[in-house]
């Protein structure tokens, strides 16, 4: 699908370009991005995401800058540089909160979360796994399938490492937090969850 999908996001990227309207143009160069990312062409998908970042930084949108950065932190993940993930998932993050956005915002956080579960915090994973699933059920969406395999590879090593016990009660904890308590958790401003669960 997204092979068939390459061409009709490469021409809306053209005509996008011929005009003068920049968020017009961050939603074309979002399409093309997500299409090489999912098809693997990392090289492609972050020159594309990246200038997605730069034309939605010129519009003012902080929406328009919020996914780009995801998905650029996906690829930093894939490829094991997890600092890099953490960093734009951070600024993604920051942007969300300022719209009070509940949809993008779980996609950061449950990015975030695999980040963790790669660098061996099992409970700030799980914590943000529970923190993601509340935004999600929320709005009514779910994991997309192209993260899917990511995702479930994440929450099954923070599992495994964890116990079914200790990972059920730090996603519960995670789940119980409000928009704006899993923000400030994700980014480090909020260490509640790590002190109850020691």
């Amino acid at each position: 699908r997204a092979l068939a999908g390459a061409p009709l996001a490469d021409e809306a990227v053209r005509l996008a370009r011929t005009t003068n309207d920049l968020f017009c143009l961050a939603i074309a160069l979002a399409s093309q991005g997500v299409l090489s990312l999912v098809m693997g062409d990392y090289d492609r998908a972050r020159t594309t995401l990246e200038e997605r970042v730069v034309t939605g930084r010129q519009a003012g949108d902080a929406w328009a800058i919020a996914l780009p950065l995801r998905n650029l932190a996906i690829i930093a993940s894939r490829e094991g540089d997890y600092a890099t993930a953490r960093d734009l998932l951070a600024e993604s993050l920051r942007g969300l909160r300022a719209l009070g956005e509940k949809w993008f915002l779980s996609r950061s956080i449950e990015t975030l979360g695999a980040v963790a579960a790669w660098q061996g915090e099992h409970e700030r994973a799980a914590h943000l796994f529970g923190a993601a699933e509340r935004l999600r059920d929320a709005v009514g969406a779910s994991v997309l399938p192209f993260y899917r395999a990511d995702y479930d590879a994440a929450v099954a090593a923070a599992r495994t490492a964890l116990g079914p016990s200790l990972f059920e009660r730090c996603w519960r904890e995670g789940h119980a937090m409000t928009p704006e308590a899993a923000v400030a958790y994700a980014l480090g401003e909020d260490h509640t969850c790590e002190s109850s669960s020691a």
